[in-house]
């Protein structure tokens, strides 16, 4: 009897020892760990960084081919060819060493009207609806052999000129950073109708090219005010009243199809005794609106 009680209990302790030995298993197997996933696809925490994965600051820079950049009406890089554009005389397209400025024009100061780029003739007729205009170009002058000191950087007349002269209509923005309009009404451009009193004139010691680097020059007009720029900064500032004789800018908006013989880098206004400018142009733009200097500076900044 005491051998059957025995038996009974070696029997009783090898179940609990086999119990004990399989719960212990599953005691202290740790569980797999399972991710949930959000309604997104992505664990919580997993992924990119909070901002997209990007510094701060990252991605494009301002006017660096986004929507800070304005729409120009007229466009020449100087890249490709173009037969609405014409040498007259001895310019050339070049390769300029600066690799972001590729191929540029640069044109020859060996004589006065005799030399520049003629552009297509309805370059300055976008404006009639929205009564303002800008026209930016970059200029080196590292390739003039001549004085430049009161040359032409943009001229537009109805006709070529006749007799070493021209006349009316007529629009100029000279070099040194002053304007003239004879188109439908008038406008010098006086010390007067400057914002500052005078007439600021950027040349001889305050000449921005004499660095020898590109720089950036922007005109901007709208019915009663007209602005110059130089790499963005103003560099004459005028308003006038819009009305009467030497008031008058909105010719240039309302008339700037008369002006169809336009020139850039010579052909200087009436018969004033200066030579062509001897220059480097490149990405020469006009706008049917008045470019802010935010507008200029994504355009600088994306060269």
């Amino acid at each position: 009897m005491k051998a059957i009680k025995y038996i009974l209990i070696l029997s009783i302790l090898a179940m609990v020892a086999f119990c004990i030995t399989s719960c212990g298993d599953d005691t202290y197997v740790p569980e797999e760990i399972v991710e949930i996933e959000t309604p997104g696809g992505e664990t919580p925490g997993g992924g990119e960084e909070p901002g997209g994965g990007e510094e701060p600051g990252g991605g494009e820079e301002p006017g660096g081919g986004g929507t800070d950049l304005p729409t120009a009406v007229y466009f020449f890089s100087f890249e490709d060819t173009d037969d609405d554009i014409q040498i007259i005389g001895k310019g050339e397209f070049i390769d300029a060493e600066d690799g972001r400025f590729g191929r540029v024009f640069r044109n020859s100061d060996e004589g006065k009207r005799e030399s520049y780029l003629l552009l297509p003739s309805d370059a300055l007729s976008h404006s009639t609806t929205t009564m303002e205009m800008s026209i930016g170009v970059w200029v080196n002058a590292t390739t003039a052999k001549r004085t430049y000191l009161w040359g032409p950087l943009f001229t537009a007349y109805a006709a070529a000129p006749e007799n070493e002269k021209n006349g009316t209509p007529m629009f100029a923005f000279q070099y040194r950073g002053v304007l003239q309009i004879n188109c439908n009404g008038w406008t010098d451009f006086t010390d007067v109708q400057n914002l500052a009193g005078i007439n600021k004139l950027w040349h001889g010691e305050l000449d921005p090219l004499a660095d020898g680097n590109w720089h950036y020059y922007t005109a901007t007009f709208t019915e009663t005010t007209a602005k110059v720029y130089i790499d963005g900064e103003i560099a004459n500032e005028w308003v006038v009243s819009g009305e009467g004789g030497g008031e008058t800018i909105k010719g240039l908006l309302t008339n700037g199809s008369d002006l169809k013989y336009i020139c850039l880098g010579g052909n200087q206004a009436w018969d004033f005794n200066d030579n062509d400018t001897g220059f480097m142009y490149d990405d020469l733009a006009i706008y049917n609106k008045a470019l802010t200097s935010h507008e200029i500076e994504a355009i600088i900044k994306a060269k």
